[in-house]
């Protein structure tokens, strides 16, 4: 079983739904549903079987500041270079990183996408790349 799957089933074991933000931190982290929806609340404001709003500069310097980990935050939307969640890899083979594309965010651990887009979508042009180090 994937990560991406494990995650989604604790999800659902807590009748949340929304939380691709959630299962984005959790693929660059490396860790369960529980550590990673408790970060969204902390960092992002997330409640409860809501989207996350990851957008914000300020809440991933807070999220850094957390885990201390660095975060770069890149922003790509209109960028000439046509990057896809399909492409995405290609550009990116390693290291880890959250991609915000429209309404929605997927978490990439060397150059695999750990979300069920991973199985399609991979028209979706990236907005934001955020690079979340050691």
């Amino acid at each position: 079983m994937s990560h991406y799957e494990g995650v989604k089933r604790q999800a659902l074991a807590a009748r949340d739904d929304g939380f691709c933000g959630v299962a984005s931190i959790a693929a660059v982290l490396f860790c369960g549903y529980k550590r990673a929806a408790t970060l969204a609340e902390q960092c992002f404001g997330r409640v409860h079987r809501k989207g996350t709003a990851m957008y914000s500069l300020e809440a991933w310097q807070k999220f850094a500041k957390v885990t201390g980990r660095k975060v770069e935050m890149e922003w790509v939307a209109g960028d000439k270079r046509g990057l896809t969640l399909g492409n995405f890899a290609k550009h990116y083979p390693q290291g880890r990183y959250v991609v915000l594309v429209k309404r929605h965010a997927v978490g990439f651990r060397n150059g695999i996408n750990h979300d069920w887009t991973a199985n399609g979508a991979g028209r979706r042009k990236v907005q934001a790349i955020i690079k979340v180090g050691n």
